[in-house]
């Protein structure tokens, strides 16, 4: 039973990689990245996050969810933008509420 999870396990990270490896990566000043998607999209950042490296990682999407990006960003002004994922089908999920002051994702 241990060994059919495994290999379970490992059978769907290749297939994801695969095919987040099979989207093209797109990168551009971080403004007009931002243009593009409100212009050809209609997407607009929904949500937005510092990585562990110090990029910045946001979250574009239509108000219906009907298509969906995530660029990671690097520092600064002249900041540059690549796509890293891109999809249909979002959905907006409300996270549980809060119980204790550690269960809490602000910080």
């Amino acid at each position: 039973m241990r060994i059919l999870l495994i290999v379970a396990i490992v059978a769907l990270s290749v297939l994801v990689s695969c095919r987040v490896v099979a989207q093209p990566r797109t990168c551009a000043d971080r403004s007009v990245v931002t243009q593009w998607l409100a212009d050809n999209h209609a997407e607009s950042v929904i949500a937005a996050g510092i990585t562990a490296r110090g990029a910045l990682m946001e979250l574009y999407s239509t108000q219906s969810g009907n298509t969906w990006t995530i660029t990671l960003s690097s520092a600064g002004p002249d900041a540059i933008a690549c796509q890293v994922g891109y999809g249909h089908g979002w959905k907006f999920i409300d996270p549980p509420p809060a119980t204790s002051p550690e269960q809490r994702l602000d910080p």
